[in-house]
């Protein structure tokens, strides 16, 4: 399934360069309109650690934490779909626009639950193309109000970090396609290498 590989595939820098270059865009924007001291970037949750059996814990590493004095601290998870795979939504995902992004929305709040010992998950899923999940869009347009002095502000920041973060996917994307380029010998599904 293509979905599940663009998201886990190890080869060259695709997957994860998409998925640092919109986290590194929340922790710039977040530490210039929150403060920098606030911010922190991959922190481990210990409330979320989830024992396996007959298997290591895994930790919880979330990508951005936000605390703010006399707020609840927000835990940002950051993930990257194809919205045009057979694992999204029963292969429909492209068809209804913003299905893929819920769908990851609803794993990550499976995965990270309510817990008073953790921050307060916000998932920020973006589909490949560049749509953002309705949770992030929430949590950008709140955000904003909060922390803008003005609505020309407010709308002028919500757009600034609308174009970082599709740049960001859009830089990853191009990694993804020009890649490592195929292994010596040429890719198992050409006819003749080079193809």
């Amino acid at each position: 399934d293509w979905g599940i590989h663009a998201r886990s595939c190890g080869t060259g820098p695709g997957f994860q360069g998409r998925h640092n270059g919109v986290r590194d865009v929340w922790v710039r924007r977040l530490g210039e309109l929150c403060g920098p001291q606030h911010v922190e970037r991959e922190e481990v949750i210990p409330a979320w650690r989830r024992q396996r059996q007959g298997r290591p814990p895994e930790e919880a590493v979330l990508d951005v934490v936000l605390r703010l004095p006399g707020r609840p601290a927000l835990a940002l998870d950051i993930a990257v779909v194809e919205a045009a795979c057979d694992s999204m939504v029963d292969g429909r995902g492209a068809l209804r626009p913003g299905a893929a992004a819920r769908c990851i929305e609803a794993n990550k709040h499976r995965r990270y639950p309510l817990n008073p010992a953790a921050p307060v998950l916000v998932p920020i899923i973006y589909e490949a193309g560049g749509r953002a999940g309705e949770e992030a869009e929430r949590f950008l347009k709140v955000l904003c109000a909060d922390v803008c002095v003005d609505e020309e502000t407010r709308i002028a920041t919500i757009r600034s970090i609308r174009q970082s973060c599709a740049a960001a996917l859009m830089r990853g994307n191009a990694q993804m396609l020009l890649g490592p380029g195929p292994p010596a010998g040429g890719w198992p599904w050409c006819p003749r290498p080079g193809v």
